[in-house]
């Protein structure tokens, strides 16, 4: 039986990660929030919202969806404390929010943790949630947000929401099961990189250039991958993988970070966005016990160097050279740094410890 405690819910938004590790990130962050004692908010009408095959229900369960949310709401003690996974699954995203800042004679405490801005990656934010999620913490002093970086602190303090408001996650967590995760295989320096992810072309169009790296070897890892890029001579590609068993495929000797357009820096929307955020394949590294590779100029770049965790780079065509500059010692104290850490990743220390930094 779960121990849960009186006036701490979380919007239980069942995600299946499969093939996503996006879905993974959500996952485990239930699991750690159950741990920490909080109570399911169970919306039933969720599981008929976005099926593109149906798409009156469709659009009839988002208007169930707010209409079962405000009952939620209301049967909920004053002062509860409620954490909530974003972007949430809640359609439209923006009404969530709405709601939450018109509940305020019972003085709810909000927590979100944000998984991705929308905003900030300059998709369409059909929701809206984005800046009714910023209104609600300008509105609303008791909320609270999880952030991944220092920048998307600084970015969220530049729109008005208070320091005291916000906690930083840093990486990612990434669960694993105790027997099964805790066993790491040691690693040896080499000129093989290990690309995982969602391998499209708009997400990642340097991949088209890496044929230039003659002396580096990418061992890749998810779906989309285009044949033009699969054929590459210093490329090889593994396929794709549910989530919770990519690590146990992963080969080679270190893990590139690096959503960008050019090889040669960091630019484009997605790598603009990589300046700001913790993404999760970086998660996934570490937890697998690999060194990392990413820009200089990415958002996690000050805790891969303070950590000795990897190295970073002004742009690929700098990889090689980093390697061998690098003795088989340097390299080993690199993996025995990536192995703490590891730990800590896949028994939910950082998302606990931003947590309790909120309390």
């Amino acid at each position: 039986m779960k121990n849960f405690k009186k006036n701490k819910y979380f919007f239980a938004e069942n995600e299946t990660s499969g093939f996503d590790a996006g879905g993974k990130a959500v996952s485990d962050a239930i699991g750690i929030i159950i741990k920490q004692g909080y109570s399911p908010i169970i919306i039933k009408s969720l599981r008929f919202t976005n099926s593109g095959s149906h798409f009156f229900l469709n659009k009839i369960s988002k208007i169930l969806v707010i209409f079962e949310l405000i009952y939620c709401l209301l049967k909920l003690p004053r002062d509860s404390e409620i954490v909530l996974n974003y972007p949430t699954r809640v359609n439209p995203g923006r009404a969530t929010f709405w709601i939450f800042s018109h509940f305020k004679i019972k003085k709810f405490k909000i927590i979100a943790i944000i998984h991705d801005l929308k905003e900030l990656q300059k998709t369409e934010d059909e929701k809206g949630g984005d800046k009714a999620l910023i209104n609600l913490l300008k509105s609303d002093k008791r909320s609270k947000v999880i952030v991944h970086t220092n920048r998307m602190k600084k970015y969220l303090i530049d729109l008005g929401v208070s320091d005291s408001q916000i906690s930083i996650l840093g990486v990612f967590d990434y669960m694993m099961d105790y027997e099964s995760g805790m066993q790491i295989n040691s690693k040896s320096r080499s000129n093989e990189i290990i690309i995982a992810g969602n391998l499209k072309e708009e997400k990642m169009k340097f991949l088209n250039e890496i044929d230039k790296l003659k002396n580096i070897t990418f061992n890749l890892y998810g779906n989309n991958l285009s044949s033009i890029v699969k054929n590459y001579s210093n490329v090889n590609y593994f396929g794709a993988f549910p989530s919770d068993e990519l690590i146990s495929h992963l080969e080679g000797s270190f893990g590139l970070v690096w959503d960008s357009d050019k090889y040669e820096k960091l630019v484009g929307t997605k790598g603009e966005y990589q300046k700001i955020n913790s993404p999760h394949k970086l998660s996934l590294y570490l937890a697998a016990g690999y060194p990392v590779i990413l820009s200089n100029e990415a958002g996690m770049a000050d805790f891969i160097l303070e950590n000795n965790l990897g190295f970073v780079i002004n742009g690929l065509h700098e990889i090689e050279d980093k390697i061998n500059a690098m003795t088989d010692e340097d390299y080993n104290q690199v993996y025995l740094n990536v192995v703490k850490i590891s730990k800590k990743i896949k028994q939910g220390f950082f998302l606990n410890e931003a947590l309790n930094n909120l309390k």
